[in-house]
C-alpha cells in the first residue's frame, strides 16, 4: 500500500504543475490557430491584450482570446498578429525574480521565441513605437471591442448585466 501511494505520488508530481508552467497544446496548435486568423486579415493587423494581475486576493486567469491564440499566461502580454507580413509578436515585460514568485515558467520568460513558437518578442515597452511604425504603413487594426472574457466569463452577460444597471 506504501509503495502504491509512493507511486502514485510520484505520478502527480510529474503531471500537477503551476498553471503558468507549459502551454496547455502544443505550440503548432496555437501557430495553426494564428495562420487561420491571418487567412482572415491578410490586409492588417490583430492586437489582443492580456489580462493584468488583479488587485486584492483574487486569482490570476488569463483572457480566452491570449489562451486561444498563444497559450501564454503573462500578465499584461500582447500579441500581436500580422496577416500582411505572416508573422506575430508577443510583447511583454517581467523579471525572472516576479515569474518564479508567480510560479510561471523561467523557460517562457527567458526564451519566449521558442517556448511559444511566436516569430517575434520585444519588451512591452517597444508596443507602442512598433505600433506608431506600423500604423504609417496603414494597415487595417482589428481588436476586441467587447469585454474581454476570462476563465468561466460570458462578454455578452457583462455587456447585459452594465446596460441593465446603466440609468
Amino acid at each position: 500500500m506504501k509503495q502504491l501511494l509512493t507511486i502514485i505520488w510520484l505520478i502527480l508530481g510529474t503531471y500537477i504543475q503551476p498553471a503558468f508552467s507549459q502551454l496547455i497544446f502544443d505550440k503548432a496548435e496555437y501557430k495553426s490557430r494564428r495562420e487561420k486568423l491571418m487567412d482572415r486579415i491578410p490586409d492588417g493587423i490583430a492586437i489582443i491584450r492580456g489580462a493584468s494581475l488583479p488587485t486584492g486576493s483574487g486569482h490570476y486567469h488569463q483572457y480566452n482570446n491570449m489562451i486561444y491564440f498563444s497559450g501564454v499566461e503573462i500578465p499584461d502580454v500582447i500579441l500581436v498578429i500580422d496577416g500582411i507580413n505572416r508573422e506575430s509578436t508577443l510583447f511583454f515585460t517581467i523579471s525572472e525574480r516576479a515569474a518564479d514568485s508567480e510560479g510561471m515558467s523561467l523557460e517562457l520568460v527567458r526564451d519566449p521565441v521558442t517556448v511559444t513558437g511566436i516569430e517575434n518578442y520585444l519588451p512591452l515597452e517597444e508596443f507602442s513605437p512598433t505600433l506608431e511604425s506600423r500604423v504609417k504603413q496603414r494597415p487595417v487594426i482589428y481588436t476586441p471591442f467587447i469585454s474581454e472574457e476570462g476563465i468561466g466569463d460570458n462578454s455578452m452577460e457583462k455587456f447585459r448585466a452594465i446596460e441593465r444597471t446603466v440609468s
